[in-house]
């Protein structure tokens, strides 16, 4: 599962990744609503790859976390920070 920020997707929409089939873009948020603002998300990892992998993850091996204007070919700033995953 990829988790992103779209500069032009709309919030809640997937598609599988453009670099590797087995993995699917989920947009979390949009610059379009929040902009030089603070954002909190949260979303059920678990429930996802069981949704789009028929997957059933009781254990997450890795997180990647990382910025990058790929496609927009725009400037980008992030910041990052108290991420965490929890059982609610």
């Amino acid at each position: 599962m990829n988790y992103v920020y779209s500069s032009n997707n709309k919030i809640n929409s997937n598609q599988p990744s453009p670099y590797t089939k087995k993995s699917i873009d989920y947009v979390l948020s949009t610059t379009k609503e929040n902009l030089n603002q603070w954002v909190t998300v949260k979303v059920n990892v678990k429930e996802h790859f069981k949704k789009f992998h028929d997957l059933n993850v009781n254990d997450i091996e890795g997180v990647a976390i990382m910025t990058d204007t790929d496609n927009s070919k725009r400037p980008a700033i992030a910041y990052y920070q108290n991420i965490y995953f929890s059982s609610e």
